[in-house]
């Protein structure tokens, strides 16, 4: 079946079937709202308590507490509305590594914050759970945990993120954001990237081409928008940034320092990206 829309009166008639709808079409629709085609890595919800981030308590009981928050894995609601503390076990031998995620597991129809250690001594942590029907996991944390329980945490919580809204944009192509023109278009799916450059200069007004990383892949040239920050420099007032080239994954940025005379520093460049979902 191609087509199906929900939720109507479930009497057979239509797409209202006479048994209710299956539990599959509202992990799907909220999937589809929450986490597009993302959902195996997001699914935290942003601004929602404490985000469920985690902290770390090294000694000879480690832990590492899950704040409040709530998530959406694999389509299944989750809430946690206290901190909750997860013990971990100590190596025998050297630097082990491990995760918080949280499971949906499908034979004790739960989603819980699951503390995943790797054997003793190995440093990078397990592979993540995401079969369908099983178990799915998305990870909130990895951390390393010495034999004296000494933990060290990193965040990687993923949010989820609805559709971007965009109401209209002109320009000469329906792809690539970067192409001037008048034609107006309705964006689907877009993301928005921000990021602070460092710019260096050496002994020319010019700086040399310099590139910033996205960190995510757009589905065309996005447009971007650079500025200057000077931080209450005087000797920086007076800096041009512009964009020489763009692509899906990085721009290339250069700079022109008209008020340095040694033109011998280092000038953050602020920019914002936004374009199409790959």
């Amino acid at each position: 079946m191609a087509e199906r829309s929900q939720f109507w009166s479930t009497n057979g008639v239509g797409d209202g079937p006479s048994g209710g709808h299956p539990q599959q079409h509202w992990l799907e629709m909220f999937r589809d709202i929450f986490t597009s085609d993302r959902f195996a890595s997001e699914g935290v919800i942003g601004g929602m308590s404490s985000q469920l981030a985690c902290s770390g308590v090294s000694g000879a009981s480690p832990s590492i507490t899950v704040a409040a928050g709530g998530a959406f894995v694999y389509g299944y609601y989750y809430q946690n509305t206290s901190n909750l503390s997860l013990a971990l076990t100590k190596p025998r031998v050297g630097t082990t590594g491990g995760r918080i995620v949280l499971r949906a597991d499908w034979t004790l129809q739960t989603v819980r914050a699951i503390a995943r250690q790797s054997a003793d001594g190995t440093s990078t942590p397990p592979s993540l759970n995401q079969t369908a029907g099983s178990q799915y996991e998305i990870p909130l944390c990895t951390y390393t945990i010495t034999t004296g329980g000494t933990i060290t945490i990193t965040d990687v919580r993923d949010y989820c993120h609805p559709t971007a809204l965009m109401f209209r944009r002109l320009g000469g192509d329906a792809i690539n954001w970067n192409v001037s023109g008048t034609t107006v278009y309705r964006p689907g799916g877009m993301m928005f990237v921000c990021g602070s450059t460092p710019v260096p200069f050496s002994s020319s007004a010019d700086s040399a081409l310099t590139p910033a990383s996205f960190g995510v892949t757009f589905g065309g040239n996005p447009l971007v928008l650079p500025a200057t920050y000077n931080g209450g420099s005087s000797t920086n007032r007076r800096c041009l940034f512009t964009i020489e080239s763009v692509s899906p994954t990085q721009c290339q940025i250069r700079g022109r320092d008209t008020n340095n005379s040694s033109h011998s520093n280092t000038i953050d460049c602020w920019w914002l990206a936004m374009g199409p979902e790959a």
